[in-house]
């Protein structure tokens, strides 16, 4: 019996896990189909057993239906849960065009992430010809690792952008912390293309194919991310960005505030190319900032 398996023993009030029952909903809303016990179960390396018993609390409470061929779906209790996440957050109102039609103006995927102090979270996306790998979806959670969120931690306390540092590589936190000043004045990052190795791409690809069946496996669930971390490398300082010639580049971000408080939100467009020329830029950087102030205002 395996590890994960044989942890599967019921809390002291008899109920599974939590951890359990959050990765059932989160298969369930990924997936985007009905289910059958044994499919939840494999996919999340479970016992069957426990797959039931999580699917009977659920099936309670509303948040997933049991359907006549025996195969479960997301149940319309999660409707109220899904409206008070929007009047909490207003963001997530109407986002859905804007972002369409910025990855149609530029040809490259668009990702509006929440970041928070330990994750970021996907809320919105937009794909376009490159830039957002197939393994990233809306509802992806990711560690908040640099580069990634930059130009939010950009107007976070000190401590909490040295801890932002710490997770880069060595050789790039120097880079970094002086990118952090400039990103807080200007609104945006404009990040150099990483490896280009096109196996790291083929390997993307497959490891997406697995998670997709299996995504409780967390441990490849991080190795992706080590991955696709390594697509981007360090920031273009101004004078660089507006130089002529061209320039590689994985992609750029700018931050979005909520209200009156500090930035909660990046968006991210991404070219994931070499080549890219001064015009090219000026125009992915001027659609970038419009969107993100089109955004604030929604």
């Amino acid at each position: 019996m395996t590890e994960s398996k044989s942890a599967e023993s019921a809390g002291p009030s008899g109920s599974p896990p939590t951890e359990r029952v959050v990765a059932v909903v989160e298969l369930l809303a990924g997936r985007g189909e009905p289910m059958s016990v044994s499919e939840i179960a494999g996919g999340l390396d479970l016992n069957r057993s426990t797959v039931g018993l999580i699917l009977g609390a659920l099936e309670g409470a509303g948040w997933v239906a049991r359907r006549q061929d025996r195969r479960y779906e997301l149940g319309v209790g999660l409707v109220g849960v899904a409206e008070a996440v929007r009047e909490t957050v207003p963001l997530l109102h109407g986002h859905d065009h804007a972002l369409r039609a910025l990855a149609d103006r530029t040809g490259c995927g668009v990702a509006l992430a929440h970041i928070g102090t330990r994750e970021a979270t996907i809320v919105g996306i937009a794909r376009g010809n490159a830039g957002i790998p197939t393994e990233v979806g809306i509802g992806t959670r990711l560690p908040l690792a640099a580069p990634l969120g930059a130009t939010v931690v950009a107007h976070r306390p000190p401590n909490l952008r040295r801890a932002w540092l710490d997770t880069a590589a060595p050789e790039l936190r120097q880079a970094l912390s002086s990118a952090l000043e400039i990103i807080a004045d200007t609104g945006l990052a404009v990040f150099a293309l990483g490896r280009t190795d096109p196996r790291l791409f083929a390997m993307l690809a497959e490891m997406s194919e697995v998670l997709s069946a299996h995504p409780g496996r967390v441990a490849l669930r991080r190795r992706v991310f080590d991955m696709m971390t390594e697509l981007a490398a360090a920031p273009y300082d101004p004078d660089r960005i507006a130089a002529e010639g061209p320039l590689s580049i994985s992609f750029l971000a700018a931050p979005i505030a909520v209200g009156s408080g500090r930035p909660a939100y990046e968006l991210q467009l991404g070219p994931m190319r070499t080549g890219v020329e001064q015009a090219e830029r000026e125009l992915m950087i001027r659609e970038l900032l419009g969107t993100a102030r089109e955004l604030v205002s929604i």
